[in-house]
C-alpha cells in the first residue's frame, strides 16, 4: 500500500486545537491509514497515543482505550512493538480485573515474546499475576523471562531472581501438596530445576541437607518456642524463611491462596520491615522486629503507590492489605503479642480508609478481594471494601469533562508524606 500523504505541521496544529474527543477520533483516523516510520515520527504519534491512552484510562473510558490499543496493534504494528509494554499492561490489568483468563493471556503475548524489552514493566505485570493468583501465567512468564532477562545488557544484576523466585514458590507448593497427601516428591527433578533457575542461590550448604530441611519445613508447623526465639536472635534470616514457609502453608490451606501469591505478600512486607531504620537490638526479637509505627507504614506505602513513575503501586497496596494476613498468622503462632497484633491492624485500617476514600483507581487493585477475608477483618467490612473497589471501576469522566489535574493523587491520601 502507498503511504498516506499528510502535512505534519497542519495535522499537528489541527490536533492541538481540537477537543479531546476530536483528538481521539483523529488518532483513530490517522492510524487507520498506511503510515511510514518517518511520518509516525514527524507526527509524534508515539507520544500522542501514550498520552491519549493515559487520558482514557484515568477517565475509566475503558472501551475507548481498548479500541485505541487494538487499532495500534492491527494498523500500526511497528508503533505497537515500540510501546507494547505500556499499552498492553493496561489490557493485562483490565482483563485480570474482569476475570477473563484467555484475554489476559492474549494481552501477555508481547511480554512472553519480549520479556526483556522493558524489564521494569515486565516485573510490574508479574506482580499483578502473582497477586491475582494467576499462577499458571506467572509461571509461564517467569520461565521465558528468566533467561531473557539474565542475558539482557540492560538488567540490574540479579533481577532475574525475581522470576526464579516464582518458579521456586510453585515447586514448593507442589512439594507441600504431595507430602501432605503422603506421596514422595521428585527431588531429583527439583534439583535439576534448581540448577537451571539457580534456586540454589538461596542455599549455600549441602543439597541433601537443603532437601531434608525443606521437607521438614513443609510438613512441620511453625510455633513460638525458646528454640525459635534463640534462632531468631542468632540467625534471623533462617528463622524468617522458616516462618514464611509456614505462612504459605497457612494461606494455601485457610485462604485458598497460592504459594506464589503468599510468598509475594510475605516478601513485600519483609522488605518494608527491613527498610526501616531500626537498631540491631530491636531486630533480634520477634516482638520488636514486627512492630512498626503508623508513620513508617504510611511513608513506605505512599512511596510505592505515589512515587513519580513508580511501577510498584500494586506492591504498595499488597503491603497494606497483606499485613492483616501475615499478622493474623504470626498471632496464631504466638510469635507476636495480642497488643502488637491489634496495633498493626489498627494502623492498617487507618491507611486503608484514607486510600479508599480518596483514590480514584481502586479497581486496579481488586486482587485484594480475590483472597478469602483475613480473620481480623469482619466479613461485612470486607464486602463493603469490595463494593468500593468495584464502584471505582464504574466512575466515568467524559473526555471533554474536567478531570482533577493532580499529577499525584496520593497528595490527598497521605498528607503526612505529601504535605
Amino acid at each position: 500500500m502507498v503511504a498516506t500523504v499528510i502535512d505534519p505541521e497542519q495535522w499537528q496544529a489541527t490536533y492541538e486545537a481540537a477537543s479531546l474527543t476530536r483528538q481521539y477520533e483523529m488518532l483513530l483516523e490517522v492510524m487507520a491509514q498506511p503510515l511510514s516510520l518517518d511520518l509516525i515520527e514527524e507526527l509524534d504519534l508515539e507520544m500522542l497515543v501514550l498520552t491519549m491512552r493515559d487520558e482514557l484510562v484515568n477517565r475509566h473510558l475503558f472501551d475507548q482505550a481498548i479500541a485505541l490499543i487494538q487499532t495500534v496493534q492491527q494498523q500500526q504494528p511497528s508503533l505497537h512493538q515500540q510501546e507494547f509494554a505500556v499499552l498492553d499492561s493496561f489490557l493485562v490489568e483490565y482483563y485480570l480485573y474482569c476475570n477473563h483468563p484467555q484475554q489476559v493471556r492474549a494481552a501477555l503475548q508481547q511480554f512472553l515474546q519480549y520479556p526483556a524489552a522493558d524489564i521494569d514493566q515486565t516485573l510490574a505485570i508479574l506482580d499483578y499475576l502473582k497477586f491475582y493468583n494467576a499462577t499458571s501465567l506467572a509461571v509461564e512468564l517467569s520461565q521465558v523471562a528468566y533467561e531473557a532477562v539474565q542475558a539482557s545488557a540492560n538488567r540490574v544484576l540479579g533481577v532475574e531472581m525475581q522470576f526464579s523466585d516464582v518458579l521456586l514458590g510453585n515447586w514448593m507448593q507442589q512439594a507441600h501438596q504431595q507430602l501432605k497427601q503422603g506421596h514422595s516428591v521428585d527431588w531429583n527433578t527439583f534439583l535439576a530445576e534448581s540448577v537451571k533457575y539457580e534456586f540454589d542461590k538461596y542455599e549455600f550448604g549441602n543439597k541433601a541437607q537443603w532437601i531434608k530441611e525443606l521437607e521438614q519445613h513443609l510438613t512441620r508447623e511453625v510455633q513460638n518456642s525458646p528454640e525459635f526465639v534463640a534462632q531468631f536472635r542468632h540467625d534471623r534470616s533462617e528463622a524468617l524463611r522458616t516462618t514464611s514457609l509456614g505462612f504459605c502453608q497457612y494461606m494455601a490451606e485457610e485462604k485458598q491462596v497460592s504459594f506464589i501469591c503468599s510468598r509475594a505478600l510475605w516478601e513485600s512486607i519483609y522488605t518494608f520491615l527491613e527498610h526501616r531504620e531500626t537498631s540491631g537490638t530491636k531486630l533480634a526479637q520477634p516482638e520488636s522486629y514486627f512492630a512498626f509505627s503508623l508513620l513508617e507504614l504510611e511513608i513506605y506505602v505512599a512511596q510505592k503507590i505515589g512515587a513519580l513513575l513508580s511501577t510498584q503501586q500494586s506492591v504498595g497496596v499488597a503491603v497494606l492489605w497483606g499485613i492483616p494476613y501475615v499478622y493474623d498468622f504470626l498471632r496464631s503462632k504466638q510469635i507476636i503479642s495480642r497488643d502488637l497484633h491489634q496495633q498493626a491492624i489498627k494502623s492498617v485500617a487507618a491507611l486503608k480508609t484514607a486510600l479508599i476514600n480518596n483514590y480514584a483507581h481502586l479497581w486496579k487493585y481488586s486482587f485484594v478481594h480475590r483472597w478469602l477475608p483475613p480473620d481480623s477483618v469482619a466479613t461485612a467490612e470486607f464486602e463493603a471494601e469490595k463494593q468500593c473497589f468495584a464502584a471505582s471501576f464504574e466512575r466515568v469522566v467524559a473526555l471533554d469533562a474536567t478531570l482533577d489535574p493532580l499529577l499525584n493523587p496520593l497528595v490527598a491520601v497521605y498528607p503526612s508524606v505529601y504535605p
